[in-house]
């Protein structure tokens, strides 16, 4: 992403934010207005799904515990990943294979 500037994405980093924060309701009249809001956008009942409870669902609790477990676990990996890629960079080095992909 060598095109990209940094400006460009702290405003985006900010947008997602921005969004989040909207879309996180705390309390039932921030929730009935926004659903009030999308009901009225044509289209917008399929954004209602996005507004976040503040109580979880404890149908997600198993699959979210599982998602945290992975992300755990693949911190290590990851660590080595940054550290075998700058240092190939910086010795202009051959990347190992794992960097020869794309994820379409």
């Amino acid at each position: 992403y060598e095109k990209v500037a940094g400006e460009e994405i702290y405003k985006c980093l900010k947008a997602v934010r921005f969004y989040n924060k909207l879309l996180l309701c705390q309390n039932g009249i921030k929730r009935r207005i926004i659903k009030g809001v999308l009901g009225l956008i044509k289209g917008g009942d399929s954004f209602s799904h996005m507004i976040i409870n503040v109580e979880p669902n404890k149908k997600c609790i198993d699959v979210n515990k599982k998602l945290l477990d992975l992300y755990e676990s693949a911190i290590d990996e990851a660590l080595h990943r940054v550290e075998e890629y700058y240092n190939a960079i910086k010795r202009d080095d051959y990347l190992d294979e794992f960097f020869n992909r794309n994820f379409l």
